[in-house]
């Protein structure tokens, strides 16, 4: 019993708070949730307001708190979209720069600059981007997960068969896959490994 006490010490995330984007839909929208049943406090960075997690991380007993902000806009993270209805290619290719890797290195920067001006331990957990080494920054790299952003996808007959032949698991990742990973990384399981790309795929990559 002492041991197994101690191991769920160890995963423990009580008296943390984790900072998460991308929770509006998808992987962020299973994985905050997720990061409360292990006792974390949650904030939530949203383009749209979506009250799915809140009130799955609420349920939980955990405080949550939503800050609506749109990552793909440069010097305006809590501007609205623009109305136009289709973007030109350079400013598609700049929104996609901007979300994955200007905002995503200066959010890492200052989170990490915060932490250790504070005299504080903390953890990054990006998603299949290595931005930096320096406070226990580990990514998760996602396989074909079943998301609504992949439905077109999936019902494609011929593309969804190729893509099921090179997965050895024999099928599409669940957002609830994340969880394990998730959890791990922003824990004190992991305290000591940095830089570590955690590749959640069903086993994609090994073929």
């Amino acid at each position: 019993m002492a041991d197994t006490e101690c191991l769920g010490s160890l995963f423990s995330l009580v008296g943390k708070t984790a900072l998460c984007t991308g929770a509006t839909r998808g992987n962020g929208q299973n994985m905050s949730p997720a990061l409360a049943e292990a006792g974390a406090d949650i904030i939530l960075v949203q383009r749209n307001e979506n009250p799915i997690a809140k009130k799955r991380i609420e349920a939980v007993g955990r405080k949550c708190y939503i800050i609506s902000a749109d990552r793909s806009l440069p010097r305006k993270m809590f501007a609205p979209l623009s109305r136009s209805r289709r973007a030109r290619p350079q400013d598609e290719w700049e929104e996609v720069l901007q979300v994955n890797f200007t905002t995503c290195f200066t959010l890492c920067r200052n989170v990490g600059k915060r932490i250790i001006d504070d005299g504080r331990q903390g953890k990054i957990i990006n998603i299949a981007s290595l931005l930096t080494f320096q406070v226990n920054v580990n990514p998760i790299a996602p396989g074909y997960i079943a998301t609504d952003m992949n439905e077109a996808l999936i019902a494609d007959p011929v593309r969804s068969r190729r893509i099921m032949e090179r997965i050895p698991a024999q099928r599409w990742g669940n957002p609830s896959d994340f969880e394990g990973a998730a959890i791990f990384l922003a824990s004190n399981a992991n305290k000591y490994v940095s830089g570590e790309i955690l590749v959640v795929d069903g086993g994609w990559m090994s073929r």
